[in-house]
């Protein structure tokens, strides 16, 4: 999904613009333990969003605001083995440019998000993970632990969102096998 104004939107074009030569690389590596079975569909996007919508942006004159500005940039996931996956994301992949002839809007990476479902089947549980651009800048790894019962769909709810937890401190020891583990690491690409 490409971030758009009011009026570009009208006319289809996107209000970003994509740096033909990015440099500042990172690989997200993805790795996972005790899945309860495997993801067939594995997808990933990189978030941005200007820093400084207000001055640079365009205002909704009935609301008196100014929206966020923010796009979402997919970035592909490529399977290393049956539980780890990599691909690289660039913190400088959107452009900074004035937009609107009101000033430079500058952008910044916010997160990388990686979605894993069993098929392809749109009703099958979205299990997402996170990491955000301090995480990813710093090259830390980020752990979610998911439960396994809502592998590969919830009966009574159609795509459900199933973001984990942080840790399994509330979780009592004998119930945590129930959970299956999904890490991701960032590290500095070279250019």
């Amino acid at each position: 999904m490409n971030a758009r104004t009011d009026a570009s939107a009208e006319q289809g074009e996107p209000l970003r613009k994509l740096n033909p030569a990015p440099k500042r690389g990172y690989v997200i590596t993805m790795t996972m333990k005790d899945a309860p079975g495997p993801f067939a569909s594995v997808g990933a996007v990189a978030q941005y969003t200007v820093d400084n919508s207000a001055e640079c942006g365009k205002k909704i004159h009935a609301a008196g605001v100014f929206p966020r500005i923010t796009t979402n940039e997919p970035f592909v996931m490529a399977r290393v083995s049956d539980n780890q996956y990599r691909g690289v994301v660039y913190a400088d992949l959107v452009l900074d440019e004035d937009y609107f002839g009101r000033g430079v809007c500058k952008w910044e990476f916010v997160e990388a998000r990686v979605r894993l479902q069993a098929t392809d089947d749109e009703k099958d549980t979205r299990f997402v993970t996170d990491m955000v651009a301090e995480s990813v800048f710093s090259e830390r790894e980020i752990t979610k632990y998911f439960w396994k019962q809502r592998y590969p769909r919830v009966e009574s709810y159609d795509a459900y969102p199933e973001f984990g937890e942080a840790d399994l401190d509330g979780v009592p020891p004998d119930k945590r096998g129930e959970f299956f583990v999904v890490a991701l690491n960032a590290e500095r690409s070279e250019p």
